[in-house]
């Protein structure tokens, strides 16, 4: 697994695939904002909440363990049925609960059509969960390219059916429904690709490679599901406790979120299933590689991701107002939280992946809940305008303040996993890092000061905008030359990967690969 191709050029042909994705996601959120407004928009962040909550009781944790068993080279056939079997029993008891809680949902739901949104995206997601079976056999071996294929296809077909229903009957429900045919695209898809472009042959699981995902799962019962309680759960408060409006800001905020987000997401994979390998069999050698492979993924990673970060800080509020419209301004400050979200996000989210290579993330379990229990309770300080229970404070910073959460829920208590890295495979903190957030908050700083200066001085717009865009930029550059002790052959491995020679040769190279 490790000396297949260039774990750069990998991650960035799926960053490539992602990001298209992403603006596709994007492109369409300002069609559906400027058509129909932000409550349709804070309509569909509340049912994405929604569906959200449901589906993290749905899939407590066995996809990693998916990933993981085909990194260490099980058989994909067999994977792929043991998957597709465990994923059909948890799905099994979603519809007739659908159902029996028909009469119930206006407790939740102020309108039918909240309640049909819900539906309709709970299917999407739930179809899409599906394609998962098919699309880890793709990405746990390193076929970028199938798995890109996959993507961009159904999120351009939904955006294409966004396009129709917006020209030719505008309505909310409609757009939901959108969500279904994506996760169905998806579906068949993956199915297609996975059976006659790779050749994978399925078959039937059996005792054995389902007590290995059991196994694998068994803390992620606990993890996983609250995980994904997390996710979902600040999209559903800002509505209840904020409004519609608020949702819809959040939900914008969000989407940018995403996309700097998606720059680390496949690295992240691509060196869980790499560490996987390595220590599927321990030894001295084999732990170096994987410490070398972490700190240089993660040097590059953050290489790339800081300064794209401070373009998103700096820029925050021509970009939300030139993307979704003067009535997204207040989504600005929800950016900028975000910005350093992803930063706290880049540091220390891969220690986690560490943690699940080496099996060892049953020390989890005692921490989620906990930080669950606080996340919720950071969120009802910072999100409603008014107090929820008597004695709490209440900030009212809407968006903003659901994002200053989720800040919360990545830095506790991420000082522990780089502890336990250490102590299980030598992997402690990056002093490297420290670089990066020292010049981030260097250029961060500058622009606060150059924006209120230039205010102060009424210098003209134009020139305002270029010293704001240069003073911060110019500092972050200072700080990492002066700092970095290898920035020159960072650089030039930047360029390398993104070489238009370079990259046609790996895909000619990746499309025919099995």
């Amino acid at each position: 697994m490790t000396s297949r191709g260039s774990l750069g050029q990998k991650s960035l042909s799926l960053l490539a695939a992602t990001w298209l994705s992403t603006a596709i996601n994007l492109l369409a959120g300002i069609l559906i904002a400027r058509t129909l407004g932000p409550d349709a928009l804070g309509s569909l962040s509340f049912g994405f909440g929604v569906a959200g909550i449901v589906m993290a009781a749905l899939v407590p944790g066995f996809t990693q363990a998916h990933m993981k068993r085909i990194a260490e080279g099980g058989d994909p056939g067999v994977c792929i049925g043991t998957f597709g079997v465990i994923k059909l029993a948890l799905y099994a008891p979603l519809l007739p609960l659908l159902v029996a809680t028909g009469p119930y949902r206006r407790l939740l739901f102020e309108t039918p059509t909240l309640a049909s949104v819900f539906v309709l995206l709970l299917a999407g997601r739930g179809l899409s969960s599906l394609a998962e079976v098919f699309t880890i056999a793709l990405v746990a071996p390193e076929l970028v390219v199938q798995q890109a294929s996959i993507l961009v296809a159904s999120r351009g077909l939904r955006l294409l059916a966004t396009v129709l229903v917006l020209v030719w009957a505008p309505g909310i429900s409609l757009i939901a429904a959108t969500f279904v045919l994506e996760g169905l695209a998806e579906l068949v898809g993956a199915v297609v690709v996975v059976r006659f472009w790779v050749g994978t042959r399925l078959r039937a699981p059996t005792w054995d490679s389902v007590r290995g995902y059991w196994d694998y799962a068994r803390p992620m019962l606990v993890t996983v599901p609250i995980g994904m309680l997390q996710d979902s759960v600040d999209r559903v408060v800002v509505k209840e406790w904020a409004g519609l409006t608020a949702a819809g800001d959040y939900h914008g905020a969000r989407g940018f979120w995403e996309i700097l987000g998606a720059l680390s997401a496949y690295p992240a994979m691509f060196l869980f299933t790499r560490m996987s390998a390595l220590f599927a069999a321990r030894s001295p050698e084999r732990d170096r590689e994987a410490r070398a492979l972490f700190y240089s993924g993660l040097d590059k990673l953050l290489f790339v991701a800081t300064p794209l970060g401070l373009v998103l800080w700096v820029f925050a509020d021509p970009l939300v107002a030139a993307v979704f419209g003067s009535a997204f301004t207040p989504a600005a400050g929800a950016v900028r939280v975000f910005v350093v979200a992803n930063l706290a996000a880049t540091l220390f989210n891969n220690y986690t992946q560490v943690l699940y290579a080496l099996e060892a993330h049953s020390r989890l379990v005692p921490v989620v809940l906990p930080r669950a229990l606080l996340y919720l309770a950071v969120l009802a300080v910072l999100v409603p305008a008014a107090p929820l229970l008597p004695g709490l404070p209440a900030l009212g910073l809407a968006a903003s303040g659901a994002a200053l959460a989720r800040l919360f829920l990545l830095v506790f208590p991420a000082w522990m996993y780089v502890a336990w890295t250490r102590e299980l495979a030598g992997v402690g903190f990056s002093r490297r890092s420290w670089v990066y957030v020292g010049g981030f908050a260097v250029a961060a700083a500058l622009d606060a000061a150059v924006t209120r200066l230039a205010s102060w001085t009424a210098v003209p717009p134009p020139l305002a905008l270029v010293l704001a865009a240069a003073v911060p930029f110019v500092a972050y550059a200072a700080v990492l030359g002066a700092l970095h002790p290898s920035v020159g052959e960072t650089l030039r491995y930047c360029r390398d990967l993104v070489s238009p020679a370079r990259m046609a040769l790996f895909l000619k190279g990746e499309i025919g690969k099995p």
